[in-house]
């Protein structure tokens, strides 16, 4: 992680732990928590090569830190206290790719998160800086 005199961690900021939402069709599959574990650490990996952690998400800047699973996924970041209801207020959503074990199962061997998302102008946008 690349911290910088614009962190907002360096700079004040409160810690969060914000709980990300799984998309509803993972109801169906059976996803034992060594597969959560893998996926989550193979995403914090891209994560910590960003070359910043501040990103802007509605027009409030955070700095992401790392998701992590506990009962829970559950992505944290350092928030400037004013903006930290705002923050709390919004639904955050995993994207990726689900892979089965085999076509006849439910089973998940592999998730791939590709994208953490949250809803803006009722659409969902990326947190991260493209």
């Amino acid at each position: 992680m690349k911290f910088n005199s614009n962190s907002i961690t360096l700079n004040g900021g409160l810690e969060i732990y914000k709980t990300l939402t799984v998309p509803i069709g993972f109801e169906s599959y059976s996803v034992e928590p060594e597969v959560w574990k893998e996926s989550i650490s193979e995403f914090n990996g891209e994560l910590n090569k960003r070359d910043n952690l501040m990103e802007s998400i509605d027009d409030i800047d955070v700095d992401l830190l790392y998701v992590d699973f506990t009962d829970k996924i559950r992505l944290r970041m350092y928030v400037m206290g004013e903006h930290i209801n705002n923050i709390r207020d919004m639904v955050f959503i995993l994207r990726g790719e689900v892979i089965l074990e085999n076509e006849t199962t439910s089973k998940v061997d592999k998730i791939r998160i590709r994208d953490i998302q949250y809803m803006e102008d009722s659409v969902y946008v990326s947190i991260f800086k493209k």
